[in-house]
């Protein structure tokens, strides 16, 4: 287990933390999402884990969700895919078994009291984000968010967390 810092005390995460987050970021990418009225479906299937409809070009988006937590003032830094070429085929795979979606890829990282996501079209981070490595190594560091900021096909959000009263 990992340790965060609450309170001026130092507690251990809980033993089901990365499978709890991952559930969170998964129905926070949904929310964001339909709150920009996409249709969206949380799915069980092997290479996307939502298929979203996207409200004025009628496009369907295949996404898989990739998230990462932070240890308190901990940077951001990157998110680390293993095997990248593997998961773009099963991408791909699950996008033409669901009519032929589009491949998406959001990445979240929760760091410092918020959370910045990013989704993007596959397409877009094999062309300008990719080397063609065995692994993507996705930056998440301010330099890297503020290159997406420019990129006219990278979507990005951040939820804040303020001052809280906890245990």
């Amino acid at each position: 287990m990992s340790e965060i810092e609450h309170s001026k005390s130092l507690v251990n995460r809980s033993t089901r933390h990365a499978k709890i987050c991952g559930n969170f970021f998964e129905n926070l990418v949904l929310y964001v999402l339909s709150r920009n009225g996409f249709e969206t479906a949380l799915v069980d299937h092997t290479g996307i884990d939502i298929l979203a409809r996207n409200p004025i070009s009628g496009e369907y988006l295949g996404i898989s969700v990739k998230g990462r937590t932070r240890n308190s003032g901990e940077r951001a830094g990157r998110v680390k895919i293993d095997n990248f070429q593997d998961h773009l085929d099963k991408i791909d795979s699950a996008c033409v078994a669901f009519g032929n979606a589009t491949p998406y890829l959001a990445v979240l990282v929760d760091a410092n009291n918020e959370i910045n996501g990013t989704l993007v079209p596959v397409k877009n981070v094999k062309e300008k984000y990719w080397s063609g490595d065995r692994n993507l190594n996705w930056g998440m560091g301010k330099e890297s968010l503020n290159i997406y900021k420019t990129d006219p096909d990278t979507r990005l959000f951040t939820l804040k967390f303020g001052d809280s009263i906890w245990f």
